[in-house]
């Protein structure tokens, strides 16, 4: 073991001179452990951490509105947006927290909520229509792969808080998360379903990515890259205004370019419910469905969905693919 710990120093010790100047003489090295080779007793279990990068560009996220309107502020790092980076997300005090928008939990004067400085005003980027199938744009810079989620809510009091957007949003196949499979940075257009009868003249679109860079392990003992939760993670903000079906189409996207896609997650969603909704969040005012309202599909007969059906129904929130009323 001490035959590799030498072995270790001195590689990382070559790297470090040679980034320098010219190495005169070849640095000493360590004879090589002769035999098989196996790990024994305790090994430390050190975070690899290697940063992600990404955005959220259709619709303009506050930190990245600049690039597509003139007269925002500018915000060179925009795809930075990791909640203070991994050691101040996961240290003291804030415990695996983030801010709602991608400044650090703990940050008294955060830039990205109000009256931060990219939102002091309210500047709306898109208009969609309640219901409406979108096509939400990433930006992914360095891409370390992990997942994304997408939240919704109406901004009720400012600044906007986690439980202000009770929705989770669904992909067209009922899946409430979009697996990053591909490796290459690039444009990803992920599709997501509005909630039919949510209408809003300020609603705030949060793009929450789970980062799969980082050592850790599972709650099975299962260890590798990727696994455990404490994971980097990167989130932005988008403020949209949703009409209703009847009102005039929704404005034009931003200039993207052509989107590089990527095929969403076709796998079966969890079959714990969509925690769509926070808690002191306020309903929407919408036409509950009549009738008693329960899980359908797959989730016929689980009680968490039945309960989760009732609930989100009730508000106005009631997915055919999850949810029936009868």
């Amino acid at each position: 073991m001490k035959d590799i710990v030498r072995l270790f120093a001195t590689v990382s010790l070559i790297v470090v001179v040679a980034g320098r100047a010219r190495m005169r003489d070849p640095a000493p090295q360590a004879s090589a452990p002769q035999g098989v080779c196996k790990a024994t007793g305790a090994y430390p279990r050190v975070p690899v951490v290697v940063a992600g990068h990404g955005r959220m560009i259709d619709p303009a996220s506050r930190n990245s509105a600049w690039r597509f309107f003139s007269g925002r502020p500018r915000q060179y790092t925009d795809n930075e947006l990791n909640c203070g980076g991994f050691s101040v997300q996961w240290n003291e005090p804030n415990n695996g927290k983030c801010g709602v928008c991608g400044d650090a939990y703990h940050d008294k004067s955060p830039k990205y909520v109000y009256p931060g400085k990219y939102a002091s005003d309210v500047f709306i980027t898109k208009t969609y229509k309640e219901g409406q199938t979108i096509d939400v744009v990433i930006d992914i810079t360095s891409n370390h792969q992990g997942y994304f989620r997408f939240s919704l809510g109406k901004l009720v009091k400012r600044p906007i808080t986690q439980e202000q957007l009770k929705y989770v949003l669904l992909q067209p196949d009922g899946s409430n998360t979009w697996q990053l499979h591909s490796s290459q940075n690039g444009k990803f257009t992920i599709k997501l379903d509005l909630p039919k009868g949510l209408t809003c003249d300020h609603c705030v679109l949060q793009w929450w990515w789970t980062v799969g860079n980082n050592w850790g392990c599972d709650e099975n003992n299962n260890c590798g890259v990727g696994l455990g939760k404490k994971q980097e993670t990167f989130v932005n903000c988008a403020d949209i205004k949703i009409v209703s079906a009847g009102e005039p189409g929704a404005t034009e996207a931003p200039n993207t370019n052509a989107p590089m896609t990527e095929k969403p997650n076709t796998e079966a969603p969890a079959t714990k419910p969509p925690p769509t909704e926070g808690p002191g969040a306020t309903a929407p005012s919408t036409t509950a469905p009549q009738g008693v309202c329960k899980a359908t599909g797959q989730w016929t007969g689980d009680a968490n969905m039945d309960a989760w059906c009732v609930r989100n129904c009730a508000q106005g929130y009631c997915p055919s693919t999850h949810c029936i009323c009868a």
